[in-house]
């Protein structure tokens, strides 16, 4: 519906999937009490139908949270033909032991002409140094042991996974993500070398 945004998040991990919940619920409570009260005022005028308010409805959304694998999304999606006009697979890939056959299931839960946008570290020298080393063991800027190097994923991976009968989606985009660890910003660049992200459509 216009305005309206349906929003499912999943994850393997049940206490991840709590953590999402209570966030939201924090959130949504947070946005509630910022909401002003419109006072009453007995000397308002009486509304007349012939006149159209020129007030526009904010859009609202709906978040749901379930604890399932990528495979069971799948199935629920296939069985009850509920897809989705986009699909976020944000740092993700490298953690998982088939990314090839996870992109093709994330695939699956699009619509035609839906977009699903794919977010990793590329497999590299420099992704070796500075996303696994640098971060893990110098900085500390995530905790020791969350990277596998063998597990991260060249961008030409994605688009064979993606662009394959199974999936049947197209590249859109794709650009690289730079981090400066001193103050704390990411922005986007042009090399892949390290982190990037990359934007598909599903065809029809």
């Amino acid at each position: 519906n216009k305005g309206f945004t349906n929003i499912t998040g999943i994850d393997v991990s049940l206490e991840c999937i709590n953590e999402a919940k209570a966030h939201a619920q924090k959130n949504t409570s947070q946005q509630n009490a910022k909401q002003p009260q419109q006072p009453h005022n007995p000397q308002q005028q009486p509304h007349n139908p012939q006149h159209k308010s020129t007030q526009t409805q904010a859009p609202t959304q709906s978040i749901n949270y379930f604890h399932k694998t990528i495979n069971q999304a799948a199935a629920h999606a296939s069985a009850t033909q509920n897809k989705y006009d986009a699909v976020l697979c944000m740092e993700v890939i490298e953690h998982v032991n088939d990314f090839e056959g996870f992109l093709k299931q994330c695939a699956s839960l699009l619509k035609p002409n839906g977009l699903i946008f794919v977010a990793t570290i590329n497999k590299t020298p420099q992704s070796l140094m500075f996303a696994k080393i640098a971060a893990e063991y110098i900085l500390s800027i995530v905790p020791k042991n969350t990277h596998d190097w063998n597990k991260f994923v060249k961008p030409h991976q994605i688009v064979n996974a993606l662009e394959s009968p199974d999936a049947n989606c197209k590249i859109k985009q794709s650009t690289g993500v730079s981090y400066n660890p001193a103050t704390n910003h990411a922005q986007l660049c042009s090399s892949l070398n390290i982190n990037y992200m990359m934007m598909f459509e599903k065809q029809k």
